[in-house]
């Protein structure tokens, strides 16, 4: 038995098993498709990362000797990189399993080894892989992966980390439902509002009196009661207003542009409307409506014979101000002069994935309109299609540039390169072994933290923490999703009984950025009744937490990671926080994992050029652009005294509160879907909180501060 046992055992150490990916909601795998070869990146495991990680906390930590004492990228390498003999063991077995050596590649730091163009034969022989297509019908994406993990060789798992391009399912973003419309009524379809500054605009279906669509955009109906109009009524602080849309441009879906066709084209698949209906879009509405106070409307069709039934919106409105880069460099006390970078050193960047580019046709345009007239230098790394730009690579691009400017900008891009592979990685080594890293870096992007494996998290986490070394400041925005999960069809907290947390904002090594919005109601004062039931108007504009339950489109990211620990630097203000959030069950969340977001921006209706039109959008990926833009003007007066940033979080945390603006209102309980709110959330209170960090920044205070 003894004999047995050993030969087992044996065995069982001859190889290693990595499990396979969680699939997620909405991903299909294709039969009898094609398969394509693949990039296989070993991530090859360094050296000295403890003494990695103490350099990393000594040259970021206020009052250590070594304070802002940065190395260089040749240091670190030096300090981490895999030995020769790891490097050569696994290119051995790449070449012996018939990879060409052409093929294989060692990254300048020497830490990753890339196989490309590896055969789906090759990996189902080597790997024990067995290599599926999969695509994802909503978003039209497609990935490939090894569906049922994958093995390597005892001697090759020994100095691997874990091996990408076999496991990841791209990231994908929720579609949000529309309002549920009851299906026996002919009351109109409020497809979309349009909030702006004290107006608003209507996108609607409106119906004939049996229920049927109307087809043509004159509105005739079949019954001979034709649609005359749709009577819109408005409800402030309890005053109504009304008015019956006449002047309105009505046409078949296919008609709009696409902003509108996509609105159409979600309504007629959700309410399994015909192809022929026809969708108006009102002129805009203004009743001497105030912004920042809930508006909730009523939408009834008038016919020439009669009305229809009411159609109850039951999620209020909410109007503001639209944001552009001089309304953030007021607001937050930015003055002309600091946003005028004169170091030539300076340098900033954004991060753009999964096929997110910018058309320079459109910065320019948003230069000339937002009143940018010292933008500074773009300088392309990676691909960029400027005939398909993303609302996401405009936003970031178009405002770290408006706020920060005449400083040298990045726009890194990895394109469609790493479709299937995990982004994040592929970006930070490509930064880190750049010859001149940018000194800011804003990322827009994010995966919840049970999508990913433990082993490529820490793996970027080192990467992270070599970035900080050298001097990299790094800011994520917090997510869109509040305590929700980002990936859609996951269940729901209320089902997992959790809240989810994203990664790299629960990241101990980088700082992540929540969002605010501005408001007339950022005083508890100002949403309530007095005793004689007269509700209390406030004029002054503050923030309070994004939250689409307060009429933002995003509600900020934030909570506690289920897989880093609490580092040290924030520990004392979130136990503090904690003793204010006893109503949450403590299933919910783990109260000694790495808490976030860091910091806040405002979040809410910045004015984006997209496609030569102006596109408002919310997003903490409005927020991260513009906290990391911020830094960027303070290394600039560093930069004059050899300094610069590097991370931020152990100074940000060391500082006295005036260096923020507290938020104390707001909750992120919900998501981007207001009928999908959680139950529970983390709620703003004064000092850090869970929703928007330590605050907003009060740029004068906070720049003596990091600048004497």
């Amino acid at each position: 038995r003894s004999v047995l046992f050993l030969l087992l055992l044996c065995c069982l150490v001859q190889s290693v098993r990595f499990d396979a990916a969680r699939i997620p909601q909405g991903w299909k795998e294709q039969e009898g498709v094609p398969l394509s070869p693949m990039t296989l990146t070993f991530a090859l495991k360094q050296r000295n990362l403890d003494q990695l990680e103490k350099i990393f906390w000594d040259v970021s930590t206020p009052g250590s000797p070594h304070y802002r004492q940065f190395l260089s990228p040749t240091e670190v390498s030096d300090l981490v990189a895999p030995t020769h003999d790891t490097v050569q063991v696994v290119h051995k077995w790449l070449t012996q399993m018939g990879i060409n050596k052409a093929k294989i590649e060692l990254n300048p730091s020497k830490d990753f080894l890339i196989a490309r163009g590896v055969e789906s034969e090759i990996l189902a022989k080597f790997f024990q892989c067995d290599v599926a297509a999969f695509y994802h019908p909503s978003s039209g994406r497609s990935t490939q992966i090894c569906s049922n993990g994958y093995t390597l060789p005892a001697e090759i798992a020994n100095v691997v980390d874990f091996v990408g391009g076999v496991s990841y399912f791209p990231n994908i973003k929720h579609s949000v439902p529309l309002q549920a419309v009851d299906s026996t009524s002919n009351a109109p379809i409020l497809v979309k509002t349009f909030p702006g500054d004290e107006n608003f605009s209507l996108f609607y279906a409106p119906l004939c009196s049996d229920g049927d669509t109307a087809g043509s955009p004159s509105l005739v109906c079949g019954d001979d009661n034709d649609i005359t109009g749709v009577k819109v009524t408005a409800t402030q602080n309890g005053f109504q207003h009304s008015i019956v849309l006449q002047n309105r441009a009505c046409m078949n879906c296919s008609l709009w542009p696409s902003a509108l066709q996509s609105y159409c084209q979600q309504a007629n698949a959700e309410y399994s409307l015909p192809a022929s209906t026809v969708y108006c879009h009102s002129n805009p509405i203004a009743f001497s409506l105030k912004n920042y106070i809930p508006i909730h409307l009523e939408l009834r069709t008038q016919y020439s014979n009669g009305v229809s039934a009411v159609a109850n919106i039951t999620q209020p409105i909410y109007l503001g101000e639209f944001v552009t880069p001089s309304v953030l460099r007021e607001y937050y006390g930015i003055s002309g002069a600091q946003a005028i970078c004169q170091h030539p050193s300076n340098s900033q960047s954004v991060a753009e994935f999964l096929g997110q580019y910018y058309s320079p046709a459109d910065l320019v345009s948003f230069f000339k309109m937002a009143g940018v007239n010292y933008p500074g230098h773009v300088e392309l790394v990676g691909f960029n299609n400027v005939t398909l730009p993303g609302i996401e690579a405009s936003l970031d691009i178009q405002y770290i540039m408006g706020i920060a400017q005449n400083v040298t900008t990045y726009f890194w891009s990895l394109g469609n390169l790493h479709e299937g592979q995990e982004p994040f990685l592929e970006w930070i080594t490509q930064v880190l072994n750049s010859q001149r890293p940018p000194l800011v870096n804003s990322i827009s992007y994010g995966d919840d933290e049970n999508s990913l494996t433990s082993d490529y998290m820490n793996r970027v986490n080192t990467e992270f923490m070599k970035a900080g070394t050298v001097g990299v400041t790094l800011l994520f925005s917090s997510g869109d999703n509040g305590v929700n999960a980002a990936t859609p069809g996951s269940p729901s907290c209320t089902q997992s009984q959790k809240f989810t947390p994203g990664f790299p904002a629960s990241s101990p090594y980088v700082t992540a950025v929540g969002g605010t919005q501005f408001s007339t109601r950022s005083e508890g004062f100002c949403s309530q009744i007095t005793q004689y039931g007269v509700p209390i108007t406030c004029n002054a504009v503050g923030e309070i937490a994004a939250s689409i339950s307060t009429g933002s489109r995003i509600t900020s990211g934030g909570g506690f990671s289920d897989v880093f620990p609490m580092p040290d630097y924030q520990k004392q203000v979130v136990s503090d926080y904690l003793q204010s959030q006893t109503s949450i069950p403590s299933q919910y969340y783990n109260s000694s994992g790495r808490a976030y977001p860091d910091i806040s921006a405002c979040a809410r209706n910045f004015l984006v050029v997209y496609e030569d039109e102006i596109h408002p959008t919310d997003g903490t990926s409005a927020a991260a652009p513009t906290a990391a833009a911020m830094m960027t003007l303070i290394n600039d007066v560093l930069l004059t005294k050899h300094q610069n940033l590097g991370f931020l979080n152990p100074t940000l945390y060391s500082l006295s509160p005036n260096n923020f603006n507290d938020i104390i209102q707001g909750d992120n309980s919900c998501g981007e879907d207001v009928t999908a709110c959680c139950p529970y959330g983390f709620t703003t209170t004064f000092g850090w909180d869970a929703v928007t960090g330590l605050g907003t920044i009060n740029f004068q205070t906070l720049f003596q501060t990091l600048t004497s």
